[in-house]
């Protein structure tokens, strides 16, 4: 689990690398959307899975904004998270944690700092 997690000129909030590699972005009702486009596509170039985590107030915009292949989770007033929406994985994108450190090293390397594994 790494947090903070560099991709291009972006930062994700939580990566997870288990069998398989997800992305979570976290928009609270104090955070702005207006960079989240450019996030998830920036994300998708990486990660296998990409989820937006969204504030109740943010759900609907989020799935107007993101592509259909991104899931959204619902965060709601009492820091409950329910999904909204699955993500549809992108089966091009390795599944095995080695493999997606390998993947993103050699071939987006241009898109993150590298991070000590």
């Amino acid at each position: 689990m790494l947090t903070e997690f560099r991709v291009g000129e972006c930062k994700a909030d939580l990566a997870i690398l288990n069998g398989t590699s997800t992305v979570y972005e976290v928009k609270s009702e104090r955070d702005s959307l207006s960079r989240l486009e450019r996030q998830v596509a920036a994300y998708a170039k990486v990660f296998a899975s990409v989820y937006v985590i969204a504030a109740e107030t943010h759900v609907s915009a989020v799935i107007a904004s993101v592509p259909k292949d991104v899931g959204v989770l619902c965060l709601n007033g009492r820091y409950q998270i329910s999904p909204v929406r699955e993500p549809r994985a992108d089966l091009s994108v390795p599944r095995q944690p080695q493999s997606s450190i390998r993947f993103a090293r050699s071939k987006l390397a241009s898109y993150f700092n590298p991070v000590a594994f």
